[in-house]
């Protein structure tokens, strides 16, 4: 039987070993390694520095004691078809667990795991440029002091939690959003805000177009909806009294067209072209009820709150348009049998007015049908 000789090759930088494509080469039989870049190695074949592999890398220097493979590497298996492909076996990220685990997935010190269950949760994460993770997060486990199916966000340097993030199986609703103590939410797109719900100050309060709502709904803009339904009903109502002087109070609003100031308030997105209104400092004076101010001193009238008033102006009206419908029909009745012609053309003169007023009446019916 022949004898077979072990050998090293040692490889300086100075010094390349080629070999063809055609021929074959055995290295490490009998306990032999290569070290390259070093005169010693532990392994089969030891690099001492970065590694470049593929016909394209070749003349790119790898990364510091790291390599760059242009092909794709398989763990466990001799045709892999992805950029990294293990097969029967696991990725341990950590200083902790595996020693194998099966087909695991992990991250231990912050939670995750797989096959050795877990999945989910990872708290105390760092930040750094750009990337905000200082924080936790738990997705299906109750790792990290958190409850199964949430996201949590805190903010480098602040104490509890900024926002939570909670799937169905915890609240019954697809998606629940919270904003942490004392934090507003807000909501945007194409980088920029939209909406937001306020956390402090008037707490809860929510503004769509504009981050300072001053009521519970603010919306900086016209908005739209197929009919507004406002609370009414008589149980919620106390010191209930009829509305006194309604028509005298009508005749002392003013309604005008006028255009908005765009351009000296952009941010109130008003509407363009003229429009028709009231000026809410002159109805203030006469129904105050229908006017508010905001913190900002300006302010606003709500138009469905002078709908009662003008019911009971059209009432006020009525009475007296009903008074001299009587007035003239007796007159007209006492006179109506007299054959002298002045009294006669008097009766017809009233008749004509009566017809007037009468005409009127009918008007009035019609003003509040359509503005009811």
């Amino acid at each position: 039987m022949p004898k077979t000789k072990s050998f090293q090759l040692f490889l300086t930088a100075a010094v390349f070993l080629s070999i063809q494509a055609a021929a074959h080469a055995v290295v490490g039989t009998a306990g032999g390694s290569v070290p390259v870049g070093t005169t010693s190695t532990s392994s089969m074949l030891g690099v001492y520095g970065s590694v470049s592999i593929g016909t394209s890398y070749t003349g790119t220097a790898g990364p510091t004691n790291g390599a760059i493979i242009q092909g794709n590497v398989g763990v466990g298996t001799t045709s892999p078809s992805n950029a990294l492909d293990i097969y029967s076996g696991g990725i341990h990220v950590g200083n902790g667990t595996p020693s194998n685990t099966s087909n695991a997935l992990y991250a231990v010190s912050g939670s995750l795991y797989w096959n050795g269950s877990s999945v989910g949760s990872v708290s105390g994460w760092s930040s750094s440029g750009n990337n905000y993770t200082t924080g936790s997060l738990t997705i299906g486990t109750s790792t990290a002091g958190t409850t199964a199916g949430r996201v949590y966000f805190t903010a480098s340097g602040q104490s509890g939690t900024w926002g939570t993030i909670y799937g169905a199986s915890e609240t019954g609703y697809p998606l629940y959003v919270l904003a942490g103590t004392s934090h507003d939410l807000a909501l945007g797109a194409n980088n920029a805000e939209y909406m937001r719900i306020l956390g402090s100050g008037n707490t809860g309060y929510v503004g769509i177009m504009t981050t300072t709502p001053t009521y519970p709904m603010d919306v900086n803009g016209t908005a739209k909806a197929t009919s507004w339904s406002g609370c009414s009903d008589a149980r919620w109502k106390k010191d209930i009294e009829p509305l006194k002087d309604s028509l005298k109070k009508v005749e002392q609003l003013q309604g005008v067209t006028f255009l908005w100031r765009q351009a000296e308030f952009p941010g109130r997105n008003f509407t363009k072209g003229r429009q028709v209104g009231l000026i809410a400092q002159d109805v203030e004076k006469v129904v105050p009820e229908v006017v508010s101010t905001d913190s900002s001193g300006y302010k606003s009238i709500e138009y469905g709150k002078l709908s009662p008033l003008l019911i009971e102006a059209v009432k006020d009206l009525k009475k007296i348009l009903d008074g001299l419908v009587a007035s003239a029909d007796g007159v007209n009745e006492r006179f109506s049998k007299r054959i002298d012609p002045a009294i006669e053309a008097r009766a017809k003169e009233i008749a004509m007015l009566r017809d007037m007023i009468e005409q009127q009446r009918r008007d009035f019916e019609a003003y509040k049908k359509a503005h009811p």
